[in-house]
């Protein structure tokens, strides 16, 4: 929001409850009743200045003492996230405020730029740092080891994102080093090509972690080992995302060592075998409050009726995108769809649901906020079950079915029912293959006069 609307914004809000109180006051009314920003609570203008940019902030500490003082105030900076580049690193050099989350850009790639003014900036701020994101910057081995001695420095960081950058082992035991005794909370380390670091890294990984990203890394048994051990040593873990480990055997050493207070689990693009999927079960039963589970594109063909069962009651989102879903898990996931009363994000798809729609699509939650069923390849024979309950899902902000095969009078009741209906559609996708020149600008028109903001893909 720009600046000037936020602060008129304040000023009306404090003289309405200004006036308001002087109103109920058995006081004489005073005799000016000009408000200024000078004139409020120091807590009100932190609370005003907390929604506007950096940029602005900035701006706004030019106007006098007062505005300078509190908006230097180290609150407001705490869980701002200031980025550096070539760009504006000698602004950011200059620049008085307490920055303490930082995210280096436009850095690293094939040396073209000097890292020496970026490194003296971070080496500057490195008794504040509290978050570092470094994602991206694949980093030449002389800068990442200069970035690992400023790490060591800090002492206070508590977020650390190192994603996509090349992470070998002679790399993974200097930062080892650093990391260690460091009070993380969040450690982001995807797609950084290890395979042996991750066994390295993992002894040092903190007891205080809460959300731990390790995906697309090939996890190996004796990195799975090590890592099993954080697991069981981070009680407070309540975010974990270990997308693509591949093997079975790696993830079967996992499941075991999930932690009973998850929140969130990420568990996409793994094979997950009949072995894995009874551990998997058992996990379940621990992990009472998830909220969020993803299975996407997990080769658990058949596994599915095993772990539908014990889908805590406390799902919030359920990703089992490319899940091939065979009859029988179908049928367990109907079953556990009548227990999931919290239910608001569900996403399908090319789970292959052509023959398996008319027992999913009677029993989909009608708390369902957003329905993703995408390249299902749903012939126009079998979709009747589908289009009657998408009569009911009236609260569906997000409804993703292209993909499948719509008749024209398919496409024409779910236009009716989306118009008259729908509380606030935000998305819709659909396929209109079969009727593109007769519906294609009825169909968009109807649902924009409805629902003017609404983004419309059509296919």
């Amino acid at each position: 929001m720009h600046i000037k609307y936020i602060l008129l914004l304040t000023l009306c809000i404090f003289k309405d409850a200004y006036l308001l109180a002087s109103q109920n006051s058995q006081d004489p009314a005073p005799k000016s009743q000009t408000v200024t920003l000078t004139s409020l609570p120091d807590e009100l203008n932190l609370t005003s200045l907390s929604f506007l940019s950096n940029s602005d902030l900035c701006s706004v500490a030019q106007a006098n003492k007062q505005m300078n003082k509190i908006a230097k105030d180290k609150t407001l900076w705490k869980t701002r996230l200031v980025e550096i580049s070539p760009q504006n690193i000698t602004e950011m050099a200059n620049n008085p405020y307490p920055m303490t989350n930082i995210k280096v850009k436009g850095y690293g790639l094939k040396g073209q730029v000097s890292c020496e003014p970026m490194f003296n900036f971070l080496s500057s701020k490195r008794s504040q740092i509290v978050g570092l994101d470094f994602s991206n910057a694949r980093l030449l081995k002389e800068n990442f080891d200069t970035l690992v001695t400023i790490l060591s420095d800090t002492t206070s960081i508590t977020h650390l994102n190192m994603n996509n950058n090349m992470i070998t082992d002679d790399r993974a035991k200097i930062l080892a080093a650093a990391l260690k005794n460091k009070p993380l909370t969040y450690l982001s380390l995807n797609n950084c090509g290890m395979e042996n670091g991750v066994s390295i890294l993992a002894p040092e990984f903190p007891n205080t972690l809460i959300t731990l990203n390790l995906n697309r890394n090939n996890i190996n048994v004796q990195s799975a080992d090590e890592l099993a051990k954080v697991l069981r040593r981070n009680p407070n873990l309540t975010s974990l995302s270990l997308n693509d480990c591949k093997s079975g055997n790696v993830i079967n050493l996992i499941i075991p060592a999930l932690p009973s207070g998850l929140v969130t689990l990420n568990f996409e693009d793994n094979i997950i075998d009949k072995e894995g999927s009874y551990l998997f079960v058992d996990a379940l039963k621990r992990m009472r409050g998830l909220t969020t589970l993803s299975l996407n594109d997990s080769e658990c063909v058949g596994t599915i009726s095993l772990i539908a069962p014990e889908l805590p009651t406390t799902l919030q989102t359920l990703n089992l995108n490319k899940c091939q879903l065979s009859k029988n898990d179908s049928l367990a996931l109907v079953s556990a769809f009548g227990t999931m009363t919290k239910l608001s994000s569900l996403s399908l798809n090319g789970c292959d649901l052509n023959k398996t729609i008319k027992y999913i699509a009677p029993n989909l939650p009608d708390t369902l906020t957003s329905l993703s069923l995408n390249k299902n390849k749903i012939s126009k024979e079998n979709n009747y079950e589908l289009i009657k309950k998408l009569k009911t899902l009236v609260k569906l902000k997000k409804l993703d079915i292209a993909g499948n095969e719509m008749s024209v009078i398919s496409l024409r009741n779910i236009k009716v029912a989306i118009c008259q209906s729908y509380e606030n559609l935000e998305y819709i996708g659909i396929d209109l293959t079969q009727a593109w020149e007769i519906l294609q600008e009825d169909f968009s028109n109807s649902i924009l006069r409805k629902f003017p903001m609404c983004e419309i893909s059509l296919y």
